[in-house]
């Protein structure tokens, strides 16, 4: 019966931290992200206070260069966009003249004659319209939680590194006497993590970047290592930076050669890329700036995108290295310590 217990105690208490991860998702991720910038931008904040800024105004000089970085990457996609308003009626054209060889070509080896193509079409824009309400309520509410979020996190950020002290105190009470005196190194392991978290992150886009300008050059596009990287770091946009920045050399290459394969070409190297960055090269490379290993790492990757989307897949790693240095200092977790750790 002692046997049973030590197994279901464990299972039940992964099953409960899953439980509350899925039910207060819509606080944790928004949360998780201020703590994550908060965690990043405090060397920052510390300096500006010790040359006896007040803390207020260190938080807010080092929030306005993280939203200066965002304005850049936002500047960028908007130079896209408006590279693309450009080509749009080269497009159009090209797309006509698409359409109207793919319905030829219908004809002749499928036997579908152009009225039944329309027929086809009419009956699919029948069935869209008829769910355009749910498309449309869909879109707003990504939109309201986009936009609250983009409010939410921030104000987490700023209020994370005022009451950083209080919250100190609070863990510290949490932990107890025996371990007290391990959160001052406990702290300090985190910041430096989280430093290389960032780190990572910038090498994995910088090897993202020239995987793509690669296979861009092969195809023969111009412009190819510019549209390589800026497709890479516009990924930092979740679903909308990778669309956007791929249309780009997408449209220029279909203008360009007049042939549908180098489109479908490119198409195919980003999305090889995509596979590699999130499967191989984003795991190794911020797996080891994190000090956890790969198989850890692609594990909390998957579990992440399960329980929380994209943004467990962002975040669960970041968890993991913290579980990690824990782990160190807190003798009865020594098992998982070793688990998370890269082999010498």
């Amino acid at each position: 019966m002692e046997k049973l217990t030590k197994i279901t105690q464990p299972i039940f208490l992964i099953a409960l931290v899953i439980g509350l991860l899925i039910v207060l998702k819509g606080f944790l991720i928004p949360f998780s992200y201020g703590l994550l910038i908060a965690l990043i931008i405090y060397p920052i904040c510390k300096k500006l206070e010790n040359k006896r800024i007040p803390r207020s105004v260190a938080i807010f000089i080092s929030i306005f260069i993280v939203m200066l970085v965002l304005g850049c990457v936002i500047f960028i996609f908007i130079l896209q966009i408006k590279v693309l308003e450009k080509e749009i009626p080269e497009l159009l054209i090209r797309f006509n003249v698409f359409l109207s060889d793919i319905q030829k070509w219908l004809v002749t080896n499928w036997g579908l004659s152009i009225i039944e193509q329309d027929n086809l079409i009419s009956s699919t824009e029948k069935n869209l319209s008829t769910n355009i309400g749910k498309i449309i309520t869909g879109s707003f509410s990504i939109a309201a939680d986009t936009l609250f979020n983009i409010v939410v996190i921030p104000l987490y950020s700023i209020l994370i590194l005022y009451y950083r002290n209080i919250l100190v105190d609070f863990v510290s009470a949490l932990f107890g006497e025996k371990y007290i005196k391990n959160i001052p190194a406990i702290l300090s392991e985190t910041i430096h993590v989280y430093y290389n978290y960032i780190k990572g992150m910038v090498w994995v886009y910088f090897i993202v970047g020239i995987l793509n300008s690669i296979g861009l050059l092969l195809l023969g596009v111009d412009y190819a290592i510019l549209l390589g990287m800026a497709t890479a770091f516009m990924t930092i946009i979740p679903y909308v930076g990778i669309i956007i920045s791929s249309i780009l050399p997408i449209s220029l290459v279909w203008i360009e050669t007049d042939n549908i394969l180098y489109p479908l070409g490119v198409i195919g190297i980003f999305s090889i890329v995509q596979y590699l960055e999130a499967n191989i090269i984003f795991p190794y490379i911020v797996g080891k700036q994190l000090g956890v290993n790969a198989l850890v790492s692609i594990t909390s990757i998957f579990i992440g995108g399960i329980i929380w989307g994209m943004s467990g897949m962002i975040l669960f790693l970041p968890f993991v290295a913290l579980l990690k240095i824990i782990s160190a200092h807190v003798e009865i977790l020594k098992p998982i310590h070793r688990l998370l750790n890269i082999p010498k």
